[in-house]
């Protein structure tokens, strides 16, 4: 919670909230998705998700189209404007992430990251062993040093 107020704090000024943000970011990062899509990646439910990507959009950051294939399914992406808010908003959080990088070790990031997506990964198949969450922990960490 205190990460999460932290971060509200320093995204004042760009008028979003950290879990806006959050779904800004999961768009940036993966690209345009289905609105169930964004809601699996960012861990939130459909009702939240809608309510933000409202908001979102009626800001200009966000583009809301209908599936080629599905015409009841809803593609959302990133407008030029909610890519610029994006990287505002980046660069309000980045002293987040610098203070975060300085408080753990070199060595202890790479870690702290893969404990972080193997959670992550047990949150989103709640019926997964530790064994399975450590090996796809551990092919992650393999994909991400491949780079």
């Amino acid at each position: 919670m205190a990460l999460h107020r932290f971060t509200n704090a320093c995204l004042v000024d760009c008028g979003l909230t950290a879990d806006q943000f959050v779904v800004l970011a999961s768009i940036a990062e993966h690209g345009p998705m289905t609105q169930t899509e964004l809601t699996q990646r960012t861990f939130s439910d459909p009702n939240t998700i809608s309510a933000m990507l409202s908001l979102l959009h009626d800001l200009g950051c966000v583009a809301r189209k209908r599936h080629k294939t599905d015409g009841r399914v809803r593609v959302v992406s990133l407008t030029r404007r909610g890519r610029t808010m994006f990287n505002k908003c980046s660069m309000a959080t980045d002293e987040i992430r610098q203070r975060l990088a300085r408080e753990l070790e070199a060595g202890n990031l790479d870690q702290f990251i893969a404990s972080l997506n193997g959670v992550a990964e047990l949150l989103q198949n709640p019926n997964s062993t530790s064994q399975e969450v450590e090996s796809m922990t551990h092919n992650q960490q393999i994909r991400d040093m491949t780079k």
